[in-house]
């Protein structure tokens, strides 16, 4: 697999949640080429997701969002971004606090950064 970037790495902490405070990520990652395919993106993501688990970090949801190479990551839409939470969606975090819903990993090209 060619090499990317991880631009930036976000934690959001929702402490509205009366169970727990909620901790999303969002990644935003430069794929240092063009035309990367769908499973190269689901790869990447993968990896990251297990590097998250070896250091314990407790998320409920992790965004990944994709620009390629002389794109200007976070302030134009990207290209692809890829959601891990119960369900695969993003929204799912706070209502799965505690809840048996299993993390799906699902794609959606062309989004924006939010």
């Amino acid at each position: 697999m060619n090499e990317y970037t991880v631009e930036e790495r976000e934690e959001l902490i929702d402490t509205l949640n009366t169970k727990d405070d909620t901790l999303r990520l969002i990644y935003r990652i430069n794929t240092g080429e063009e035309g990367k395919f769908e499973r190269e993106l689901y790869d990447i993501c993968e990896g990251l997701i297990r590097e998250e688990d070896r250091n314990g970090v407790d998320y409920k949801a992790i965004t990944f969002f994709f620009w390629e190479d002389g794109m200007p990551v976070g302030q134009v839409a990207a290209l692809a971004s890829l959601t891990y939470a119960a369900g695969g969606f993003w929204e799912s975090a706070m209502e799965s606090v505690g809840e048996t819903e299993p993390m799906k990993l699902v794609v959606d090209f062309n989004r924006y950064a939010e």
